[in-house]
């Protein structure tokens, strides 16, 4: 298994892109249970305010992991890959631990 994130945060997009690839709080359940549904997708949680939207999941390949989240992106804010590919940072295993951290703890705000 292997832990992910995908991230659009202040450092890699505009506010106005940022905008368009947030989750309503009242939509994210619906959101989870679809990603959950995604192939290789195991266990998954997504983080949306105003300076990021992540996406942390435990994936049983890394490839197919990556390319089944950004499928989930693409399909849920309905726009394709091309749009957000630019801006989407992709962190892996230890990386996305630390980043977590990082964010969670207010060092990376």
């Amino acid at each position: 298994m292997h832990i992910i994130v995908a991230s659009i945060d202040y450092k890699s997009a505009p506010v106005d892109l940022r905008e368009q690839f947030a989750f309503d709080e009242e939509e994210l359940p619906k959101a989870l249970h679809m990603l959950r549904d995604m192939k290789s997708i195991l266990e998954c949680t997504i983080i949306s305010t105003c300076n990021r939207t992540e996406i942390y999941a435990v994936v049983d390949q890394l490839h197919t992991g990556r390319h089944f989240t950004k499928k989930f992106i693409a399909q849920w804010f309905d726009v394709q890959q091309e749009i957000f590919q630019p801006v989407l940072n992709i962190r892996e295993n230890d990386e996305a631990i630390e980043h977590l951290l990082r964010v969670s703890s207010g060092l990376n705000r």
